[in-house]
């Protein structure tokens, strides 16, 4: 009895850990690229857009010139298509 309940605990430890977070507006994070201070890389993952990357990335207002900056830096000949698994130079804070 004693192991039942404490894998019934442990399961829901594991339930309640998790479970995702309800901040769907988190921001992406980037890995700093050392020779180049102020940009960094970041890895696409299926379902971004570069319109959200750009609106994590940039504190310019209107995106929309960040987003063709972005595809312009990254050789991205049509911002609408990217593709997820490969990186990306993007704007990273120091």
């Amino acid at each position: 009895m004693r192991f039942a309940t404490i894998v019934v605990a442990a399961l829901a430890g594991v339930a309640a850990a998790s479970k995702p977070d309800d901040k769907p507006d988190d921001k992406r994070g980037c890995r700093r690229d050392r020779a180049h201070p102020g940009r960094g890389w970041y890895w696409i993952v299926e379902g971004d857009t570069l319109g959200d990357i750009a609106k994590d990335f940039t504190s310019t207002p209107g995106f929309e010139s960040s987003v063709k900056e972005i595809a312009k830096v990254n050789n991205i000949p049509n911002p609408d298509f990217i593709r997820a698994w490969t990186t990306i130079v993007v704007p990273c804070p120091p």
